[in-house]
């Protein structure tokens, strides 16, 4: 089983400098090209492929790619309507953390360099465009690396942001790192319940309850606090006075759940991974209990 992790870096187009930006024209009709035949091939899978690259190239890591298709959205379970899609192109890749030899892979991170290569995009050799890569960027390729993560795939793509609607090219790096599945032996068993019950746990290995407990909150501060909020909003109605001072006992209480809920998550987590069991969770269906 695997687990995927991506860093996207954006590049404005209006940074480049003259040799990078004259390219980008040509980037942009691949990238539309491959998009039209993409959602031909969406539509009839037994459509042919392209024969020539950088078309042909791009098909074939696209098809590859394990996850691709959870990138496109919008195709509906009969098959029988394609909305148009928007794919990027995938490349194939290499990291190069040392002195490892390039293997002539589509995008070449070179973390020595501090530079992306992004090659075989326009099928013609030694058409090059070079980015560079920031610090805080190499520090997290590093750190997936040090997870025992691998660099499974690339994604190019022309398009504007959202926020400001810049164009910019951006480079999706797509780490796998695989991950052992576990079957527990254990199950905590949590249940969800009445605020005044608490929330009750159970850690059980088959028909053995190993240990149990119950969360709750501290109920008589709440209770108090919860009468001293009935009679200010009494004044607050009759009199319209106080109405600031019943809202501020309003929000304590807020907050005394707020962090009763974060320390009770972290202790069911803490639970969980002590005992190293999964985990059950109960959750009544009425709303005002939730």
């Amino acid at each position: 089983m695997g687990n995927y992790r991506t860093l996207v870096l954006k590049y404005s187009i209006l940074q480049f400098p003259p040799e990078v930006a004259g390219k980008i024209p040509a980037l942009l009709e691949i990238q539309e090209q491959f998009r039209r035949w993409a959602n031909q091939w969406l539509k009839d899978k037994n459509a042919p492929k392209p024969e020539r690259n950088p078309l042909k190239y791009f098909a074939v890591e696209f098809i590859n790619a394990g996850n691709a298709l959870e990138w496109l959205i919008g195709i509906r379970k009969n098959g029988m309507d394609v909305r148009k899609v928007r794919p990027p192109l995938i490349f194939n890749t290499q990291l190069k953390l040392n002195n490892e030899k390039d293997v002539s892979r589509g995008v070449f991170v070179d973390l020595s360099l501090r530079r992306i290569k992004i090659r075989k995009w326009s099928g013609q050799r030694g058409n090059t465009i070079a980015l560079p890569l920031s610090e805080n960027a190499v520090r997290w390729i590093l750190g997936r690396v040090q997870e025992g993560g691998k660099l499974a795939l690339a994604a190019v793509w022309v398009g504007r942001s959202k926020r400001n609607h810049a164009v910019k090219l951006h480079v999706a790096l797509v780490f796998r790192r695989e991950i052992a599945s576990m079957e527990a032996r254990r199950i905590l068993v949590v249940d969800f319940n009445a605020l005044h019950n608490g929330l009750t746990w159970a850690v059980v290995e088959g028909e053995r309850i190993v240990v149990k407990g119950v969360l709750r909150p501290n109920i008589s501060k709440i209770l108090h606090l919860q009468k001293v909020i009935a009679r200010l909003d009494s004044v607050c109605a009759e009199k319209d006075e106080r109405c600031d001072e019943a809202m501020a006992v309003k929000s304590r209480i807020w907050r005394l759940l707020r962090e009763w809920e974060d320390e009770a998550a972290k202790k069911i987590v803490g639970l969980a991974r002590q005992y190293k069991a999964a985990v059950v969770v109960d959750v009544p269906n009425d709303e005002s209990m939730r």
